[in-house]
């Protein structure tokens, strides 16, 4: 007998990308079935977003395609004393270079490493990240360093009442290996301290082996690790 999952309709994600998608979560090795698929499909799915403990199968006979997107990897520190460093600066405009690096800090997520996504769609997610991201909407803040129309790094996070968010890290394509990053985490602990956040935390993908290392030089331990696929039917 077919176990009964139920799919979270996700509305945001389908009014953007302009076709019905939804999200499972498994906590148990899984085979998705031919049937379970038409049922989906019948329903008016296109992609199911799927977080599961372990790993997922579709049947053979299935006309569906399951891409396994990596792991997505929880990430924690604790807030530090803050250190105040005169290069890093507060954004208060975006500009293309802005746009530029913003969409840069994507280039490893679900949404750019599956092709069956539009890229000008991804692309335009992640110039919307940082559009909203000033004006309040999908973020609080953004710290740089460089200058407005030539930035060299940039972070953005979310007071999220119990922690701080993390929400898009970029340093721009010939600059790494220099510290910025380094320098843009450090600068964020001012951000938690002002509104008394005792911990940070990140999402990160598991196979961005350099985020992964320069995290844990910071601090950051993993709290938590999901697979993740996307469904195509």
């Amino acid at each position: 007998m077919e176990p009964d999952i139920k799919i979270e309709y996700l509305d945001w994600d389908s009014r953007f990308f302009g076709f019905k998608i939804g999200r499972l979560e498994l906590q148990s090795t899984c085979i998705i079935t031919e049937h379970q698929v038409g049922n989906w499909r019948s329903e008016g799915y296109t992609c199911l977003y799927i977080d599961s403990a372990t790993e997922v199968e579709i049947s053979n006979r299935s006309s569906a395609t399951l891409n396994p997107m990596s792991s997505r990897c929880l990430l924690q520190r604790e807030t530090r004393a803050p250190q105040l460093n005169p290069e890093v600066k507060i954004l208060t405009q975006v500009t293309d270079g802005i746009i530029e690096l913003g969409i840069h800090a994507g280039k490893h997520s679900r949404f750019m490493c599956d092709d069956h996504f539009n890229k000008k769609k991804t692309t335009a997610l992640y110039a919307m990240w940082i559009r909203e991201s000033l004006h309040g909407k999908m973020g609080d803040e953004i710290y740089f360093i460089g200058t407005e129309i030539n930035p060299l790094g940039l972070i953005a996070f979310t007071n999220k009442k119990s922690h701080m968010q993390i929400g898009l890290l970029a340093v721009a394509p010939g600059m790494r290996n220099q510290g910025i990053a380094k320098k843009l985490l450090t600068a964020s602990d001012h951000f938690a301290n002002a509104y008394q956040l005792p911990v940070m935390n990140l999402y990160t993908q598991g196979n961005n082996i350099a985020a992964q290392h320069l995290f844990a030089q910071d601090g950051f331990t993993q709290i938590s690790s999901i697979n993740q696929f996307h469904l195509w039917m």
